[in-house]
């Protein structure tokens, strides 16, 4: 005589989900273990060799470097025209200029 087991279908499913899930978790626990020592070596000295800096990649502090010398070359053509006197008079004066 064979004995019923009073478990509900629904309670078979989430163990055999479970079941699942740890079976999955020990096979990833394996992990990589073919990694040469220059891949360590590279790893390990540049984490993230796509970055140039801490938030910037290499095209992005490019880009940075050209647009902050693009904008102190302008000023400093500015500055020179009202060094030199070249530029236009200022229309901020106290009497209309005519």
């Amino acid at each position: 005589m064979t004995r019923r087991s009073k478990q509900s279908p629904a309670m078979g499913v989430g163990m055999a989900a479970g079941m699942g899930v740890l079976a999955a978790m020990a096979l990833s626990m394996g992990g990589c273990q073919s990694a040469s020592e220059a891949q360590l070596t590279e790893a390990r000295f540049n984490s993230a060799p796509g970055m140039a800096t801490l938030q910037q990649t290499e095209d992005q502090a490019q880009n940075s470097a050209f647009m902050t010398f693009d904008h102190n070359w302008r000023a400093m053509r500015s500055d020179m025209g009202r060094l030199l006197l070249t530029d236009k008079p200022s229309r901020l004066g106290p009497e209309p200029i005519r």
